[in-house]
């Protein structure tokens, strides 16, 4: 399970900038000077959501090792010929068994004929379970932070257009509830069903191609709340919302 997992969060972390996969289908379109809500939405979601390998997969894996007594450390490099990967993670546990705290950091790289970037990811949590043992329907609260930096430049297949997204977030999460939704072989999976996350920062979209060069940026904050029902919605200045299905991690 470990290794699926971190080869899931490396894609998901070079792939966060969603709108990679929607602007490359038309690289030489679009004159916006401002990345749309749906975009900046997308990104964010995906260094949230546990499917994507954002930052609930980390507080699941903390929690299964908590409940595992596997170690309070755990470190993975994974290097291959076109990307490398550097995980770390700590989990400290209070003299109760009910609050963990979790510092987590990541870094890497990819270099592919189409693809190439980098990142820099690090999270710090308090995590506190309503139950020693955590079981489904059981529940645990978080609050932290979350930091996010990364380049990816992306080739179309004739070579004609390329398209560039950097970001640079922050997420601050405020007492976010995440119900245990399944337990099988010791793996906790958990969604969060309360809460929000406040996102600050700054996202930047470049596309290149026959007619020259369009630029869309983002920066500013805003803030994603937590239903019980498996989503959440993204509300920005203004009062304009985005809906984002958190099973997916896509807006």
């Amino acid at each position: 399970m470990g290794r699926n997992f971190f080869l899931r969060t490396l894609t998901a972390t070079f792939m966060i900038g969603g709108v990679l996969i929607l602007a490359a289908c038309n690289l030489n379109g679009g004159t916006s000077t401002d990345l749309s809500d749906e975009d900046v939405a997308d990104i964010a979601a995906a260094s949230v959501a546990d499917s994507t390998g954002g930052d609930t997969a980390t507080v699941e894996q903390s929690c299964t090792a908590d409940a595992a007594g596997t170690g309070s450390s755990a470190t993975v490099s994974i290097n291959t010929e076109y990307s490398n990967y550097q995980w770390t993670r700590t989990v400290g546990t209070s003299g109760d068994n009910l609050t963990l705290t979790v510092t987590s950091s990541s870094n890497g790289s990819v270099d592919r004929p189409r693809l190439s970037g980098d990142f820099q990811r690090s999270s710090q949590f308090t995590v506190a379970k309503s139950t020693t043992t955590l079981a489904v329907n059981s529940t645990v609260t978080v609050n932290g932070n979350a930091q996010y930096s990364g380049q990816h430049e992306f080739t179309s297949l004739s070579g004609a257009g390329s398209l560039a997204v950097t970001t640079d977030t922050t997420q601050t999460w405020n007492n976010v509830t995440m119900t245990v939704t399944d337990v099988t072989n010791g793996v906790i999976t958990l969604m969060p069903t309360a809460g929000s996350v406040t996102v600050s920062g700054a996202m930047e979209r470049q596309r290149s191609g026959f007619i020259g060069t369009r630029e869309s940026a983002w920066n500013g904050t805003f803030t994603i709340t937590f239903a019980s029902n498996g989503t959440a919605t993204a509300t920005f200045s203004g009062g304009r919302t985005v809906t984002i299905n958190m099973t997916t991690g896509q807006a």
